[in-house]
């Protein structure tokens, strides 16, 4: 597997919830580049644990320097299927997922391979437990462009599937 090479600001993301000790995943295209380098992408997933008690503090980070005037951040990180873009919808560097419909968390996590992403150490979806999630995003209703990535993702991952299957390795 290749270590993720991701921005600054993406760098400042991780290092900020590895100093709260928050559990999370690094989901989508970056998870997808570990196994598929060709892979291209920007943003940085990050589906967070939301029963997570270090959330309460990436909570009050966000309170500090992006509050909110219709809810609390503690809300937003413990409500399901949450998406929150940063630094806003336009100019996506991270995306903070709460929950996917469909995905354990825990199992998921359990599952989990560990890569460097920057100066960290992440943890990343299993190959099988990534394909179920890109099959997850490609039945969302995307858009178009989206659904034609998820369905390349899925192709490739299946192919090192069947490879890794073939040649009995784990």
């Amino acid at each position: 597997m290749i270590p993720l090479k991701i921005s600054k600001t993406q760098n400042l993301y991780l290092k900020l919830l590895e100093s709260i000790q928050a559990k999370f995943l690094v989901i989508g295209g970056f998870a997808v580049k570990v196994y598929c380098p060709d892979r291209n992408t920007n943003d940085l997933d990050i589906l967070l644990f939301r029963l997570d008690p270090a959330l309460e503090k990436l909570a009050l980070f966000f309170e500090k320097y992006n509050p909110l005037n219709d809810r609390s951040w503690k809300d937003v990180f413990l409500s399901e299927n949450k998406r929150i873009p940063y630094p806003n919808e336009s100019l996506t560097e991270v995306d903070f997922l709460t929950s996917i419909d469909g995905v354990d968390f825990q199992t998921f996590y359990a599952n989990s391979a560990e890569v460097m992403a920057g100066d960290f150490i992440v943890r990343i979806p299993s190959l099988e437990d990534l394909i179920t999630m890109k099959i997850i995003s490609r039945n969302s209703g995307n858009c178009y462009e989206s659904h034609i990535q998820d369905e390349s993702d899925i192709q490739c991952l299946t192919n090192l599937l069947r490879l890794k299957n073939i040649s009995g390795s784990t």
